[in-house]
């Protein structure tokens, strides 16, 4: 479990509806929302505030309960891959949120950890480069080519 996710479960127990809350902002449904916000370069708290206070309403009195939504959107968006590129962009006529983030996507690193580099380079190599490189690099690691 993330530490955003960690805190923004913590934080469920002191706001209104906050478990409830948790639940919905974390179901696939609400993910899809929030890709799509960040995919169209919208900060993803925007797009939610309409459903939120339909569902619900009066939770939402306090900062504290606006300040959970932002968390855990931050939380489900990191776990989809997604990092903050603008904190603090400020959102006019929502009838919730004044202030909000912007997220892009972050490349996903591969398990041996290479980010795909090596990958790319190989992949437009004519086959003769290919060959060389082949070479060197089993001369370099000292197998057999």
């Amino acid at each position: 479990m993330s530490a955003t996710r960690h805190r923004a479960l913590k934080l469920a127990r002191h706001v209104p509806d906050g478990e409830r809350l948790f639940s919905h902002l974390t179901s696939k449904a609400v993910r899809t929302v929030l890709a799509k916000a960040v995919e169209d370069g919208a900060p993803p708290v925007e797009r939610l505030s309409s459903d939120l206070l339909a569902r619900f309403p009066g939770s939402f009195a306090g900062l504290q309960s606006r300040q959970f939504v932002g968390l855990t959107v931050r939380a489900v968006l990191e776990e989809e891959g997604y990092a903050v590129q603008h904190p603090k962009v400020r959102i006019s006529g929502d009838p919730l949120f004044k202030i909000g983030a912007r997220y892009r996507k972050v490349p996903r690193v591969r398990r041996d950890g290479v980010d795909g580099f090596i990958e790319r380079f190989l992949s437009v190599l004519t086959e003769d480069e290919a060959r060389s490189a082949h070479a060197l690099l089993s001369a370099r690691l000292g197998v057999a080519g």
